[in-house]
């Protein structure tokens, strides 16, 4: 069991494109939860557009600004540093990268406990 995961930030820095980190998943003996470090690149965003999941889901931001779009909400937000964004299961979103710097956040899921 490994109880400490160090980011890999020259692969991070290096990374050309959507780039994501497992930081804690399966692999490690965890069952109900997975962090990823994710750097999104300007114009980059959620692979598959407008989603939801059986999960609850966190983004912590980091650095940059991702422009959330919340399905039946009536604007856009705006997440930048420091910003924990919380999307509960069933919430169908979308995030993107709209600005001319990366984005780098940290992407938490948690499963329902059984």
């Amino acid at each position: 069991m490994q109880y400490l995961r160090q980011l890999d930030r020259e692969a991070l820095e290096l990374a050309v494109g959507r780039h994501a980190q497992d930081l804690l998943d399966d692999n490690l003996g965890v069952t109900h939860s997975k962090v990823m470090c994710i750097k999104t690149e300007p114009g980059g965003g959620s692979p598959e557009g407008l989603h939801s999941h059986e999960w609850d889901q966190l983004f912590y931001v980091v650095s940059g600004t991702l422009t959330i779009e919340i399905e039946g909400e009536n604007e856009l937000y705006e997440a930048g540093p420091d910003t924990l964004v919380c999307y509960p299961q069933g919430v169908r979103h979308r995030n993107w990268n709209k600005t001319s710097s990366p984005v780098v956040h940290l992407a938490i899921n948690m499963s329902p406990l059984s």
